[in-house]
């Protein structure tokens, strides 16, 4: 392949490639150059180092061509400040400024892109790749079309980041030119968990869930205390979940801890709105605080000419408050929760957001590119839920912590190809053996893939909710290493 680069170009500019040599051409404006002296430059991402061979690889900014270079004693890299560097040191993923010699595709220099931005622990990230755009907290950043995405060692795609993955985003200006997953997420698997089926399951702050039979939990790796409920009977245990690792927790002998109750003080504003209160399908006076045992319960405030509030409480403490503001028809509710005496406004440190799909997104790939593989395009929508959490921290409200986010579609099925024989959940929930069917709903969901032996593996995907079928097809497991 023929590549070109700008001749003695400098800066880092992503637009560094419109004028160019070809790489394999030995003249230039029909003169005669010594190979010695056909010198040029480009700013590209690094894709991977081999170390041992002195060879790099990089991407150019802004067309994606590919190339190797090797390096030799009399190769300098340099940090963006001017500061010398080692080979060894480099990140994948990093914006970089090269010289080379074009015949001999040899690096003479090598300098971290002084213009480039790195942003670290990126927690709260969401991708809109319909639209070509990335969320990062409130603001929004465009994705480059060969937008690299590192996991490890290896290069990945969109798909293969979740919710909770800590990111590193490297881009220049407004573009986003490479995405490294930092920290990930590993699985958790619960045994003996017959009696807590129907209850629910807390996973430190980051996961709410109703218990079903045979689940596999997609959570952040790190060390948690998790937390089972059901039927009055509960209790806690602490977990570490290792990355792409699946971690069994034994929870049978919890079921006989019976669990503390808390009181709540509702208050609703209007107050002249003649609200009705209802906890797990039962109603509550307003007037008396609400006693409720330790655990996940279901909110509802219906009051006539308001719009109905729907929110899930989970309770942690012995006393607290929480105050609903009600909005007439078609507008939406607010919520604020404090404890007694002290109101606590939610900050937004206290709002999970993850890797959600908004109105308008999809996430395509290409068997040619990509690891995975699919029938048809999609958009959907992701309901952006709250649970108000009741604990010894306080009152806060969370968002995005447990399920059933999704619109239905009626009749449609999504339909996994491959791998076959691969054990497939969906959004946590055991579906069977791949080939395989079942409902379809739109919105934002995870599809995990595992097989003994082998490493599982997630991925995050968009369904439409529209009148249509869709079909995946995922690249092999890896085996494990033994």
């Amino acid at each position: 392949m023929t590549l070109a680069f700008v001749v003695l170009c400098t800066g880092c500019s992503f637009t560094a490639m419109q004028t160019s040599v070809p790489i394999e051409d030995e003249t230039m404006a029909g003169q005669e150059i010594e190979e010695e002296d056909l010198k040029a430059s480009d700013t590209a991402i690094l894709i991977r180092k081999d170390i041992a061979n002195s060879r790099l690889t990089f991407q150019t900014v802004g067309n994606g061509a590919k190339y190797d270079l090797t390096y030799t004693g009399t190769t300098e890299f340099y940090d963006k400040y001017g500061q010398a560097l080692a080979a060894a040191q480099l990140t994948p993923g990093e914006i970089v400024e090269l010289v080379l010699s074009v015949h001999s595709k040899t690096l003479q220099t090598l300098s971290l892109c002084a213009d480039a931005f790195v942003m670290q622990d990126v927690e709260r990230h969401d991708f809109n790749e319909r639209k070509g755009i990335m969320t990062i907290g409130r603001n929004n950043y465009k994705m480059d079309e060969n937008l690299v995405i590192f996991s490890g060692d290896t290069t990945g795609e969109l798909m293969d980041i979740n919710e909770g993955d800590l990111l590193t985003v490297r881009g220049i200006g407004r573009h986003v030119f490479s995405v490294s997953i930092d920290k990930g997420h590993g699985y958790l698997r619960l045994q003996g968990d017959e009696y807590f089926r129907g209850g629910w399951i807390e996973v430190g702050q980051k996961i709410i869930k109703p218990l079903s039979e045979n689940m596999l939990l997609l959570v952040p790796e790190g060390e948690y205390d998790i937390r089972v409920t059901y039927n009055g009977f509960g209790g806690n245990k602490e977990v570490v979940i290792e990355r792409d690792k699946e971690t069994l927790c034994d929870i049978s002998d919890l079921k006989g801890d019976l669990l503390k109750t808390g009181k709540i003080a509702f208050t609703i504003t209007p107050s002249d709105a003649d609200a009705k209160l209802f906890i797990d399908g039962n109603e509550y006076s307003l007037l008396l605080p609400v006693e409720v045992e330790y655990g996940i319960h279901k909110m509802e405030i219906r009051a006539d000419g308001y719009r109905k509030v729907q929110k899930y409480i989970s309770v942690g403490q012995e006393m607290a408050a929480i105050t609903i503001d009600l909005d007439e028809e078609e507008e939406k509710s607010t919520v604020s929760a404090s404890k007694i005496n002290s109101e606590l406004k939610p900050e937004s440190d206290n709002v999970i957001s993850g890797n959600k799909a908004s109105s308008s997104s999809s996430r395509k790939s290409s068997s040619s590119t990509s690891s995975s593989s699919r029938k048809s395009s999609s958009s959907g929508t992701s309901g952006g839920k709250e649970t108000i959490t009741v604990d010894d921290q306080g009152v806060k409200v969370e968002s995005d912590t447990y399920p059933d986010d999704t619109t239905s579609t009626n009749g449609n099925q999504l339909y996994i190809d491959s791998p076959e024989g691969v054990e497939v959940y969906y959004d946590s929930a055991y579906k069977g053996i791949a080939p395989l069917h079942f409902a379809k709903s739109g919105g934002t969901h995870v599809i995990t893939l595992r097989k003994d032996g082998y490493v599982p593996r997630s991925y995050t995907i968009t369904l439409e909710d529209g009148d249509q079928d869709e079909t995946y097809s995922f690249s092999d497991l890896v085996k494990e290493e033994e």
